[in-house]
C-alpha cells in the first residue's frame, strides 16, 4: 500500500466489488506523464542525443484534468500529504512529497514475506523547481474558435 503509484491513484480501497469504487475512482482520476530530461551545467544546455556524464537528471511532470481542485490538488493533498493512508499511520508518499511535512520523521514501509520493513527518516527524493497551472480550452471552446474563423 506505500507504493507511490498507489498513494498517487489508490483502488479497490472500499469493500471488494462496492459499486461506489470505480465511481470514486473516476471522479478524481487524471492523465499524467513524466518526461526525463537533462541539464548540462558546464555548457548551459538541455541535450537531447548525449548528456555528459555530469549532467543533472531531472522529471518533467504533465497532468491533465478537467477539475483542478477535486483531481490534481485533491491527489496531491489527501491522497500523496496525507500521513494516515490506508493501513499507514504517519507516512506520506515518499517520491512526490517534499520534506518537512507535518511529520517529525519520514518513514516508508516495504510490505515483505517476512512483515513489513520500515525506512525510516528518509530524504525526500524530489528538489522542486518550480511549476504552474495552464489552462487548455475545452473541446466545444475549440470547435467555437474553429467555426468563427471559417466565418471570416
Amino acid at each position: 500500500m506505500g507504493a507511490h503509484i498507489r498513494w498517487a491513484n489508490p483502488r479497490d480501497s472500499l469493500t471488494p466489488n462496492d459499486p461506489m469504487e470505480q465511481v470514486i475512482t473516476r471522479r478524481h482520476a487524471l492523465m499524467r506523464r513524466g518526461r526525463t530530461y537533462f541539464y548540462d551545467e558546464a555548457a548551459g544546455t538541455y541535450p537531447t542525443d548525449k548528456p555528459a556524464a555530469k549532467a543533472k537528471k531531472g522529471l518533467l511532470f504533465v497532468a491533465l484534468c478537467v477539475d483542478l481542485e477535486r483531481q490534481f490538488e485533491m491527489m496531491q493533498q489527501t491522497w500523496l500529504g496525507f500521513p494516515s493512508f490506508h493501513s499507514l499511520v504517519n507516512e506520506v508518499d515518499p517520491i512526490a512529497t517534499r520534506s518537512g511535512r507535518q511529520l517529525a520523521e519520514r518513514n516508508f514501509t516495504i510490505p515483505t514475506a517476512a512483515g513489513p520493513l520500515t525506512l525510516r527518516n528518509m530524504q525526500s527524493f524530489i528538489t522542486m523547481k518550480g511549476g504552474g497551472y495552464f489552462f487548455l480550452p475545452s473541446r466545444s471552446a475549440v470547435a467555437y474558435l474553429r467555426d468563427l474563423c471559417r466565418i471570416r
